[in-house]
């Protein structure tokens, strides 16, 4: 895993450094996970490096006045969500392409030869085949300079037909030749000014509508859908015995070894760890199956934390304390208040301040989504995925407990009213009555993240990892630096004074998929206009990360460790 990867925190740090150099202090910095609370210690480091420094600039010694907050959100936090199949148009196409560099690599017998080099493409497939040659390949951009991309990018996959058909409709009676004889030279020079952005659009909608219909042929498969409705019923915490039929049936079908170890270690996310006697069994079919090699490959998923044995019997599904059942891995368990009290020692230092609400919480060792399921509304029944107001339609109903989190910060109203519908959905459904909340309920509910994570403190405990809050400003004999702040909070410049405006920085650590990126985007749209409900502006949010994965991704992982050392 990325985040596990201390190079990584590193780069990340200085990353976000060197935001802070550019734009003041993150006037706060929230978290959840071990390598969160990492990467918040050395930014504070840092900073107190910085200030040190004969040549720091005073600037960076001052809280940002655009930038309202940091919130970093640790991969291992939710190791569910990412070995889930992703349901947004985006997300599929990198789990049948794999999407590297905002390009996918395609063979021509789908998406045809490129338009540039017509002429190479006839010469190529007039000539004798060979038996080395392979298939011609074309790489497609996915940028937003393609509108309609734009579009299809965030949309459920139910949806890309009919927006393809919309599409296709709009550009043939918008781009018509016109027929009547009436027509003046001013009109003609007009059309024909449109001409090539029509056949622009139009090359855009040929490429997509291959693309899309290559897709949902993947998506048609049996095992396909077996596999989605497994997966469903496990994060919903229903009976796991369909796992292990589907399991067998995979193997027996000589499916990617990946596909079954996404389901395994799904499962064994989910339910704090699969029993010892169902692991075992598990893991001797897939050494018969692919290979003794994959010795190594169950060891390293089982080094990542993403298959492991329940411990107890029972794991976090039985709701006991993890404490008296699971090692100390890291800053967890006993030492989470230890280390939060040497990180705030640290912080004095360098004009930091950890709350104490921070540093007395404990860390649990594994995420419980059993106790997460109801407070955060982590499963939903009615989705609009054409009207969408809840960031669950990106997996059909499954809402990524890693923007959840996100929610905690930004959105506190809206899991309390998500709360609150899911307790009276039933009766309202029975009365006729919508059960869900509409668009505009929604974009109203969003709080201020100078809160922090008040009021969710219950819900955190239940999440794997130390919790993060570090309140960043002038130090206390800093005179001079309280004074710029006075002066800038008075009536100073910059982007978002004037209208109130700011922006949250969201960074996930160690990965995040192109479903929650879109989830993160319904999100950000809800909160982006307007005043909410308790009187807080709109605000902007700014994602960043150490890279892009699915599921297949992190399991492969592990297996290229096992091809590294082959038996």
């Amino acid at each position: 895993m990325q985040s596990r990867d201390p190079t990584s925190v590193f780069l990340s740090a200085k990353a976000l450094m060197l935001l802070q150099e550019q734009h003041g202090l993150f006037p706060r910095i929230l978290g959840k996970g071990e390598y969160a609370k990492r990467l918040a210690d050395l930014l504070v480091r840092m900073r107190g490096e910085s200030t040190a420094g004969k040549n720091s600039r005073n600037n960076s010694l001052l809280p940002s006045a655009t930038i309202d907050s940091l919130v970093i959100i640790d991969r291992s936090a939710d190791f569910a969500t990412p070995l889930l199949t992703q349901l947004t148009y985006e997300g599929l196409l990198d789990e049948t392409f794999s999407i590297t560099n905002a390009q996918v690599e395609v063979s021509t017998s789908i998406v045809g030869a490129a338009p540039s080099a017509p002429a190479a493409a006839a010469s190529t497939s007039a000539a004798p085949s060979t038996a080395t040659a392979g298939p011609l390949r074309r790489k497609i951009q996915l940028t937003p300079a393609d509108p309609l991309y734009s579009t299809l990018r965030k949309s459920s996959i139910s949806l890309i037909g009919p927006l393809l058909n919309r599409t296709a409709r709009r550009l043939q009676t918008d781009f018509s030749l016109p027929q009547a004889k009436g027509q003046s030279v001013a009109e003609l020079r007009d059309f024909v000014s449109k001409l090539p952005g029509y056949q622009s659009e139009q090359a855009s909608l040929k490429v997509h509508t291959a693309l899309a219909e290559e897709v949902l042929k993947q998506t048609r498969i049996d095992t396909f859908t077996k596999t989605l409705e497994v997966q469903q019923n496990v994060v919903a915490g229903t009976d796991p015995a369909s796992l292990t039929e589907l399991v067998e049936e995979l193997i027996a079908r000589d499916l990617p070894l990946e596909t079954v170890l996404r389901l395994l270690c799904l499962e064994s996310v989910v339910a704090g760890g699969l029993r010892s006697k169902d692991l075992e069994s598990m893991k001797r079919l897939v050494v018969q199956a692919y290979g003794y090699q994959h010795l190594v490959t169950l060891a390293a998923l089982e080094k990542m934390g993403l298959l492991i044995a329940a411990k107890g019997g029972g794991g976090v599904a039985a709701g006991l304390g993890l404490s008296s059942y699971l090692p100390s891995v890291g800053l967890g368990g006993g030492s989470a208040t230890s280390a939060s009290t040497s990180a705030s020692k640290r912080s004095n230092g360098s004009n930091g301040r950890v709350n104490n609400a921070a540093s007395a919480s404990t860390a649990a060792e594994q995420t419980n989504y059993t106790q997460l399921r109801a407070p955060l509304s982590l499963i939903l029944d009615d989705v609009d995925e054409a009207n969408p107001n809840d960031i669950a339609y990106a997996y059909s109903g499954y809402a990524p407990l890693s923007v959840r989190l996100l929610q905690c910060v930004l959105q506190k109203p809206l899991l309390g009213a998500l709360a609150k519908t899911a307790t009276t959905g039933a009766s309202a459904r029975k009365a006729g009555a919508p059960a869900t909340l509409t668009p505009e309920e929604a974009a109203t509910m969003h709080s201020d993240p100078g809160l922090g994570w008040k009021g969710s403190e219950d819900v955190l405990r239940h999440v794997k990892g130390p919790t993060v809050d570090v309140t960043q400003g002038p130090g206390v004999d800093d005179a001079a630096g309280k004074t710029r702040q006075g002066l800038m909070a008075g009536g100073g410049q910059g982007q978002g004074q004037g209208t109130g405006q700011k922006t949250t920085v969201v960074f996930f650590l160690g990965g995040v998929t192109y479903s929650e990126v879109a989830a993160v985007r319904l999100l950000a749209r809800q909160i982006g206009g307007g005043e909410s409900s308790d009187g807080s502006p709109g605000r902007r949010v700014l994602m960043m990360t150490t890279g892009m994965l699915n599921g297949a991704g992190m399991v492969g992982a592990a297996i290229k460790t096992s091809a590294a050392r082959k038996i």
